[in-house]
């Protein structure tokens, strides 16, 4: 399976994860006094939440890694704090996976889209001069063939 569609069908299924959970968060409103409601977010749907922002991050940051990687463009290095988020948990513990920050991502894509332009005008170079080749190619072609046929 291919990584874009790894990431679509990755952000799909998160997208009705948190869909279930607002439900279950509108559920909960309608049937808690607001003390009570308020309590039950703090305590356990904002840990929730801030999961389902760490997982979004994941699967953004995997697939900008994997078109990088696929264009043998450099990471950003794992030792540099100002390109890597950290997260905790309720608990204070790091939460799984390796995440981007904005600035860095955004400096990645930047990377990707000009090396992808740089490619795509390399190619339309030669599509460029396609037109002027393709009849030579012919003419030569359509010589040799006569030539073959033609025996005395």
């Amino acid at each position: 399976m291919s990584p874009w569609l790894r990431t679509q069908i990755d952000l799909f299924k998160l997208y009705w994860r948190e869909r279930a959970f607002n439900k279950e968060m509108e559920k909960a409103r309608k049937e808690k006094d607001e003390n009570s409601f308020e309590a039950w977010y703090d305590n356990y749907a904002h840990w929730i939440w801030a999961e389902y922002q760490w997982e979004r991050k994941k699967i953004k940051t995997a697939d900008v890694l994997w078109q990088a990687d696929d264009l043998y463009l450099p990471r950003p290095q794992y030792n540099d704090k100002t390109k890597w988020e950290v997260n905790d948990d309720q608990y204070g513990q790091p939460l799984e996976g390796w995440v981007l920050t904005p600035e860095a991502r955004a400096e990645l894509v930047t990377t990707i889209r000009k090396d992808r332009k740089e490619r795509r005008e390399e190619f339309e170079w030669l599509l460029k001069l396609l037109p002027y080749v393709l009849p030579i190619i012919t003419g030569v072609g359509g010589y040799l063939v006569g030539v073959w046929k033609h025996k005395p």
